[in-house]
């Protein structure tokens, strides 16, 4: 039986290697459940889920049927949801609930990736699944060009005349360097620190879990401003490279993917993963000697 978030959690995120099908009704009714899922955006990757499920393996709609006789009036709707979802004749509008990000056509793998919640469709793919293309499309998102640094390279050319602009300048650097680990040469007018920028601001240098308040802290340091289409940005390269140490560190295959990944690329893409990758070996040490 399920009966807590965490099972379900373990059930799902480990789906694709033990292929539990005589769990799937237990599973199905917790979710459905109000308690499962007080946030909605964690409930309709959870539709997806047994959605996904019943596409590849339709011999699993009767036990979803079957579960609709166990649950309460006002949880049948996630069923019914993922019912409606599933490869068989009956189609019908899905519930408004659903955010737009939702991919009702299924189609993760090839839309493009606008934001974090398109990563979490990424990796319920995988956990259904287990392929190497879901993964492989999130290290892409590594490639992405860097725009803070762009706008910080911008800032520095541009000339600081008199005492108190060198003054000014050298102080924001400063303040930088200590808010963010950014370093730059205020002589040269350069910058020093070869990771991402963008991850950088969200995750800091050592890619641990995105502080909201720590990001507050480095955007109010930034000497530019960041508009809503760059926080979105940031905030999605930062969640890909995040979820993607976690995700290594926890499952060998992604672990084994992102190291064929890193084999191939190079640049950007290549940085980013061997950083990933040092990530996950370091937690996983962590976690065998802890």
């Amino acid at each position: 039986m399920i009966n807590s978030a965490e099972e379900l959690g373990n059930f799902t995120m480990n789906y694709y290697r033990t292929g539990a099908q005589k769990q799937l009704a237990d599973a199905l009714e917790y979710a459905a459940t109000a308690r499962a899922f007080p946030d909605p955006r964690n409930r309709n990757l959870a539709l997806y889920f047994f959605a996904r499920v019943a596409r590849l393996e339709p011999s699993v709609i009767p036990q979803y049927e079957a579960s609709l006789e166990k649950v309460s009036h006002g949880e049948r709707s996630f069923i019914l949801n993922v019912l409606r979802l599933a490869p068989d004749d009956r189609k019908q509008e899905l519930a408004r609930s659903l955010e737009g990000s939702f991919p009702g056509e299924f189609d993760v793998l090839q839309r493009p990736i606008a934001g974090p919640a398109d990563l979490d469709y990424l990796w319920v793919e995988f956990f259904v699944t287990g392929s190497k293309e879901p993964v492989r499309k999130l290290t892409e998102v590594l490639a992405w060009p860097d725009r803070v640094r762009h706008k910080l390279d911008r800032w520095l050319q541009k000339p600081a005349f008199g005492f108190f602009s060198r003054w000014r300048k050298k102080r924001v650097l400063e303040q930088l360097r200590r808010v963010a680990e950014i370093a730059c040469d205020a002589t040269t007018n350069t910058i020093k620190t070869i990771n991402d920028l963008d991850c950088m601001c969200v995750l800091g240098p050592e890619t641990q879990f995105p502080s909201s308040k720590e990001f507050a802290k480095i955007k109010a340091a930034l000497p530019f401003d960041l508009s809503q289409d760059d926080m979105n940005y940031v905030a999605t390269k930062a969640a890909a490279k995040w979820s993607l140490s976690s995700n290594a560190c926890m499952h060998p295959k992604v672990l084994e993917i992102c190291q064929k990944e890193f084999e191939r690329q190079s640049g950007d893409t290549r940085h980013g993963l061997e950083q990933v990758i040092a990530s996950a070996h370091m937690a996983r040490k962590t976690k065998s000697t802890g």
